[in-house]
């Protein structure tokens, strides 16, 4: 069987680098976590780039202290984020945001197991 690989490019910055590539692609110049940038580019038969996450580091931090659990806890769950937005999710009303919250705390907590997820 011939299987595809798919990839994704991962940028982790800052709040200030954020702030221009919210604002460059949504006309929103605020700071978020993580933005998910879809390509959608056949390299090869066997290849695809789904697209690209962008990840802020700053406010990793800051959730990860509003939460209670770790940066790496809070770094899994904004990554998963993205890529469940890039594999089609969406949280654009609250059935669809807590759908998509409870796959998040699914995977991060299996990538987890001795710190507890939530949100």
């Amino acid at each position: 069987m011939n299987k595809k690989k798919i990839r994704i490019g991962f940028l982790i910055t800052n709040d200030h680098q954020m702030k221009k590539v919210n604002q460059k692609l949504f006309n929103d110049a605020t700071p978020t976590d993580v933005i998910s940038i879809p390509i959608d580019d056949d390299l090869s038969s066997d290849q695809q780039i789904l697209g690209e996450i962008v990840v802020n580091s700053d406010e990793v931090t800051r959730n990860a202290t509003k939460h209670h659990h770790s940066y790496p806890v809070e770094l899994a769950r904004v990554v998963t984020h993205g890529v469940l937005h890039l594999l089609g999710y969406t949280d654009d009303t609250p059935d669809r945001r807590s759908a998509m919250q409870a796959i998040e705390d699914t995977i991060v907590k299996e990538m987890n197991p001795n710190e507890e997820v939530t949100e």
